[in-house]
């Protein structure tokens, strides 16, 4: 999935079977990629603010916990919502 912003690409990807949920934008330069979650997740979602930062929601599959994300400047802080 894809989402756009300032001309920059910024993406979310699940690795392998659901497991490293990681967000990346792109720098100008190279990739910046953080972990979200190590869990099986589904249903991800992901926008951006008007400031450019992240805001993703998944549900976790192993916990059945409806979860979200976002961009503090220094990490991604996770909420179990």
């Amino acid at each position: 999935d894809l989402v756009r912003s300032r001309g920059l690409g910024d993406v979310y990807k699940r690795q392998g079977s659901y497991l490293r949920l990681r967000y990346a934008a792109w720098t100008g330069e190279a990739w910046s990629i953080q972990e979200v979650d190590t869990t099986y997740s589904s249903y991800t979602s992901v926008a951006l603010d008007s400031g450019g930062c992240p805001h993703i929601s998944y549900y976790d599959l192993r916990s059945q916990d409806l979860k979200y994300a976002k961009w503090t400047g220094l990490g991604l802080l996770l909420t179990i919502i």
